[in-house]
């Protein structure tokens, strides 16, 4: 504990959590459902969503752009890690990116 009831975060900002840990079981059954449930249209609010065909090159490439932008948002928490909490707000910032197609259009598919 720091003067003003202010606290230093023991835990580095590229930890992983263990594959198939419960820390990740409990984000896949919790976290992440309620988190998508919003329609991300109010204040401070955004969700992309794009499809599309892409080769393994540029699926890497998109990969890796997302990992700089992951360092990107780390390192605004870093500058701002002074400033007043009454200033700033928790933040949930979620990317994915996989080969998939919906169910749907996967059982209507026809094989070439």
């Amino acid at each position: 504990l720091l003067p003003n009831n202010r606290v230093r975060r023991m835990l580095a900002h590229d930890f992983r959590w263990l594959p198939d840990g419960p820390i990740e079981k409990f984000f896949e059954q919790h976290v992440q459902q309620q988190f998508l449930q919003s329609h991300f249209n109010g204040e401070g609010e955004l969700r992309i969503y794009l499809t599309g065909m892409l080769s393994k090159h540029a699926n890497e490439i998109v990969q890796k752009r997302m990992a700089a932008l992951a360092r990107e948002y780390k390192a605004l928490q870093d500058e701002e890690v002074e400033m007043p909490v009454e200033k700033r707000a928790n933040t949930g910032f979620f990317m994915a990116l996989r080969p998939w197609q919906l169910s749907v259009f996967a059982e209507m598919r026809r094989d070439s």
